[in-house]
């Protein structure tokens, strides 16, 4: 029986089943802040899985 590609090379593709639960680890990716706009942009990356979520806060 012949393996697939990502688990002969080992890591690719491998999701860990604390994300697969909701459970990342987030880790601060970037962000905009336009000087005009009252909005602040953050931008989060899993460190496990890779997965972006954005976040939008008002400035104070």
């Amino acid at each position: 029986m012949a393996k697939s590609p990502s688990r002969v090379s080992g890591t690719a593709n491998k999701k860990s089943i604390l994300c697969y639960l909701g459970l990342h680890k987030w880790k601060r990716a970037g962000g905009s802040s336009h000087f005009s706009s009252n909005v602040r942009e953050k931008e989060y990356r899993c460190e496990r899985c890779g997965r972006t979520k954005t976040v939008y806060e008002t400035k104070v």
